[in-house]
């Protein structure tokens, strides 16, 4: 999984690591099983960042359809007829060394790259929930439990910056441009740079009108003055 790419899945590690490696919002684990697996809307280039997706069954339909953060999709990940539900309340960090290290190379149920509407309701759902996003990051395996340790909640919220000039940045980018999403998505390994860039700019041109707004303020308070 060298080539990793935005907006994919991976299913199939191995079995010596089948431990959780998500978290639901209220830092309880997200047990490892056959209908949840992570969901990578981008990386680093050191770390992965990833969502939960599940498949809804019957047991878990109504709280799964009832949460606000989830984008449902009548067919999964792969193409396959399963509704599923990717989580957006929750961004999960890790290294990306150590990530790749825990799927197996060369299944075609790894690295597997979803399509452009998948990305793009997921990317817009989580530019509609940000402020409610939680952030967890795994720190290392435990070579003596061989489960995973995670940094502490002050540690792990340091990722919201990042992940927010990506957010907003890849939002805007395509709102304000015209910007057909297959053109970013197309080279991902430039993706991180732009989104961030793109966020970046707009916060220079805000700052700048708001330099104005004050002088315009300054100006009439003047004015006022003079009357």
């Amino acid at each position: 999984m060298n080539n990793i790419e935005i907006g994919i899945v991976c299913k199939e590690r191995y079995k010596e690591f089948s431990f959780p490696i998500a978290k639901n919002k209220n830092g309880s684990l997200i047990e490892r099983h056959g209908n949840n697996r992570p969901y990578i809307i981008f990386f680093s280039d050191e770390k992965v960042f990833y969502l939960s997706a599940k498949t809804i069954l019957d047991s878990n339909r109504k709280t799964t359809t009832g949460d606000k953060t989830n984008v449902i999709f009548k067919k999964d990940l792969y193409g396959n007829d399963r509704e599923i539900a990717v989580n957006c309340s929750v961004i999960n960090v890790m290294d990306r060394e150590l990530f790749d290290s825990l799927y197996i190379k060369d299944s075609s149920f790894n690295n597997f790259q979803t399509d452009i509407e998948h990305y793009n309701k997921i990317m817009k759902k989580l530019f509609d929930v940000f402020n409610e996003i939680k952030y967890f990051e795994v720190d290392h395996i435990d070579e003596k439990t061989n489960q995973p340790i995670w940094k502490s909640d002050n540690e792990a919220i340091k990722n919201k910056k990042e992940c927010e000039m990506v957010i907003k940045g890849y939002h805007y980018l395509i709102r304000d441009n015209k910007i057909s999403p297959e053109i970013i998505l197309d080279k991902p390994e430039h993706f991180f740079e732009v989104t961030k860039e793109y966020f970046n700019i707009l916060k220079i041109h805000l700052l700048m009108k708001l330099m104005i707004m004050c002088e315009i303020i300054n100006l009439l308070i003047e004015m006022i003055h003079l009357m």
